[in-house]
């Protein structure tokens, strides 16, 4: 989608003007609206610092609103992959630093694109690492050991990966697990005291039918198609939307 597009689409959400947005978490977290009520998430979240930050754009008017998380079993991996995607061996940078020409001028532009073909995560973040320990001065390649370089490389990025597991590992188990409050396994998470606060979430008794008007309330035993049911979640009678 072009930004053009993308920039049209936020304003007529922030205008009312369109009742859904589906977007990626990045165009989600750009959004400042005051009277958003519901905040959907689709697949398992990589950390809950962010899951926060991003459910949090929703009640900003200090009224009551709703954060779901669909999640399906195969998710887990998913977001497990997502983040061994990041690990590196010491051959691919090995590969990456041995086109780099010593005493020549480093071509940021060409490095990162060598960088992409492996992972495009890491490109800037390399490029950083290479000028804070030597081997870029000046915009100038100076003399580097190629193996210890790479070796120094892999295992910054190791690091990160091992960190960002850790995050998802709690991730996951607020996802998946059933037993404890939802809000009490956020605030725990950043070492505050639970709060009773009710309605709180859907281990603690919430349901849907808090948020929805009277008049679209259905019957439990009442089949709806798919644009019915989110009517129905959403609370609305006309339903317009776009993707982003």
């Amino acid at each position: 989608m072009e930004n053009a597009e993308r920039m049209l689409i936020q304003q007529q959400f922030m205008q009312g003007q369109l009742d859904v947005v589906c977007a990626t978490s990045a165009f989600g977290m750009g959004l400042n609206k005051e009277n958003i009520r519901y905040v959907i998430h689709l697949h398992c979240p990589l950390d809950i610092a962010s899951y926060v930050q991003e459910i949090g754009r929703a009640g900003r008017d200090g009224k009551p609103s709703f954060a779901m998380l669909l999640t399906a079993p195969e998710d887990k991996y998913h977001a497990v992959q997502l983040v061994e995607r990041s690990k590196l061996s010491e051959l691919d940078w090995e590969w990456a630093l041995g086109t780099l020409q010593v005493g020549q001028p480093f071509k940021s532009e060409s490095f990162e694109s060598i960088i992409e073909t492996i992972n495009a995560d890491q490109a800037r973040t390399a490029i950083f690492l290479l000028e804070q320990w030597g081997v870029i001065k000046n915009g100038i390649v100076q003399s580097f050991a190629i193996t210890e370089v790479a070796n120094k490389l892999k295992n910054h990025f190791a690091a990160i990966v091992k960190l960002q597991k850790k995050r998802l590992e709690s991730a996951i188990t607020y996802s998946y697990g059933t037993e404890e409050c939802k809000r009490a396994q956020l605030l725990r998470y950043f070492n505050e005291e639970p709060i009773m606060q009710k309605p709180c979430c859907n281990v603690c008794g919430l349901n849907l039918s808090f948020f929805q008007k009277d008049k679209l309330r259905k019957k439990e035993n009442e089949t709806l198609n798919a644009k019915e049911e989110l009517k129905r979640i959403f609370g609305i009678e006309g339903l317009s939307g776009y993707e982003c």
